[in-house]
């Protein structure tokens, strides 16, 4: 659950800057202002980007900006079709429970010992 706990955080973070405005971009900022942005008010972030923490390695901003274009995406279609703007705390309990539900939907894994043996 803690996978989807941060995939539904970092898609509602592009899902927040797409109804703020922004474009489907992206600008790698250090920690401080980047904790500033996200822990103020909303009214404070910039509408010119989806914002991304600089010190990522390549795999952990392709895994971010992977969910947080997701939730851009989202939220485009829902501004498109005239829905209500949602404001980040709902929209991470949205991704949060589609992540959950597509997981649920998912085949069981097999226990490891009925697997064929090999070597």
């Amino acid at each position: 659950m803690r996978a989807c706990l941060t995939t539904a955080a970092r898609a509602a973070w592009g899902a927040q800057a797409r109804i703020l405005g922004a474009p489907a971009i992206f600008k790698y900022i250090p920690a401080a202002p980047l904790k500033k942005m996200f822990w103020g008010d909303a009214a404070g972030i910039p509408a010119d980007a989806i914002y991304v923490l600089d010190e990522l390695d390549l795999d952990q901003r392709r895994e971010y900006e992977e969910s947080a274009l997701y939730g851009w995406k989202v939220a485009n279609r829902w501004l498109n079709n005239g829905q209500d703007k949602q404001d980040y705390e709902v929209l991470v309990a949205m991704f949060y429970q589609a992540c959950k539900q597509s997981l649920a939907t998912l085949p069981r894994r097999q226990d490891p010992s009925a697997l064929p043996q090999t070597r």
